[in-house]
């Protein structure tokens, strides 16, 4: 089977079945030239440790990462969301776990979409001071360093008919604490929601529900 996302302009997927340090270099170059010149030294420092993260992800189930290239805040917010194929525990189905997580975590929201299941969780996870070094996104580059937290999204997406065919999407963007992640939930919400695998030997349709406002990238 093989995921089918869409993406919107200016994203970057890593296909971790692939050449993963290849695919890197080029994101993290596309990265660099989003800053002026005297920026790139303190923001490759930054970036570095997406490298050997993203390496790391190649060694689990996940399937792809993807991450803008710009700021989706247009300042500082790039959020990485990674998908994998999602296996409930045994003796459960995909629906059971949805029900499981909607009954004991008071963040889970149902997404809106047709023909889908999408079960949203979110929570949020402040980051010491001491932390907020060059090595932490969202870091002023020109200087200091804002209260930042690190907020977290789950989706649970398939296809009740399709029980063997479910992906769990996992969303990560570490923003200035006082900043309202609204836009960007919605934003995660269309991605995850579009997202779904596929048989090999199938002529999928166009995926499902692209991003609003975008134009999108299929990844194939």
């Amino acid at each position: 089977m093989r995921l089918r996302v869409q993406l919107p302009t200016r994203w970057v997927r890593i296909d971790l079945a692939g050449d993963v340090d290849a695919q890197i270099d080029e994101f993290l170059a596309a990265r660099l030239l989003t800053v002026p010149p005297r920026q790139r030294t303190a923001l490759a420092r930054t970036l570095e440790p997406l490298r050997q993260g993203y390496r790391s992800l190649g060694d689990t189930a996940a399937l792809m990462v993807a991450s803008p290239v710009y700021p989706v805040d247009g300042r500082s917010a790039h959020p990485q969301l990674v998908f994998l194929p999602f296996d409930p525990p045994e003796g459960q189905t995909p629906l059971d776990a949805v029900l499981a997580v909607a009954s004991t975590d008071a963040s889970a929201a149902l997404l809106d979409l047709p023909d889908v299941v999408a079960l949203r969780t979110s929570s949020s996870v402040p980051i010491p001071e001491q932390s907020a070094g060059s090595g932490t996104p969202g870091r002023d580059l020109d200087g200091g360093v804002p209260p930042l937290t690190t907020r977290r999204w789950r989706y649970l997406v398939g296809d009740p008919t399709r029980p063997h065919a479910w992906l769990l999407v996992m969303a990560d963007v570490t923003l200035p604490t006082a900043d309202d992640a609204g836009e960007i939930e919605n934003l995660l919400d269309a991605i995850a929601g579009s997202a779904c695998l596929v048989d090999d030997d199938l002529d999928p349709t166009t995926p499902r529900h692209p991003p609003a406002s975008t134009t999108p990238e299929e990844s194939r």
